[in-house]
């Protein structure tokens, strides 16, 4: 459960709930829970870019305290800026991502399931999706269709 105050307790947990999702989705039996799980991913990563982005400041507005374990405040303070910088860039990375969740979440609203047919075939498709996304780059290209 949440603590809502504790972020390294709630850390943790995000991350266990992650190790959840990726084994449970693996056999999806209810095709219709895809809009759902998209819908709940979408939020996650959402309040994932937010945290980074929290992260990003606080290393930016505690940069003076830093310091290296042997004391060097000058390399402290680079490295609590670098930190910043890349906290920063996995935040747009992870906005990239949700925006791509999110068209993947619109898209799949409009989709009625022929249950029988999806239940047989959920076996077989987990190995053959990563080449549906061999370029995350240029998803007009992968899909073929206008956003």
């Amino acid at each position: 459960m949440a603590t809502f105050n504790d972020p390294k307790t709630d850390a943790a947990e995000a991350a266990h709930a992650l190790r959840g999702l990726a084994h449970a989705s693996r056999t999806l039996t209810d095709p219709d829970a895809s809009y759902d799980i998209l819908g709940a991913l979408a939020a996650g990563l959402r309040s994932l870019q937010q945290s980074l982005e929290q992260l990003a400041a606080w290393h930016e507005r505690h940069a003076g305290h830093a310091a290296t374990d042997d004391g060097d405040r000058i390399a402290g303070h680079r490295n609590a800026q670098a930190a910043a910088a890349h906290l920063r860039d996995a935040a747009s990375f992870v906005g990239f991502a949700c925006g791509e969740v999110d068209h993947a979440h619109n898209r799949n609203s409009g989709i009625a399931w022929d249950r029988t047919a999806s239940a047989s075939r959920s076996r077989h498709v987990s190995s053959a999706t990563p080449a549906a996304t061999a370029n995350p780059l240029n998803p007009a290209e992968r899909d073929g269709m206008e956003r």
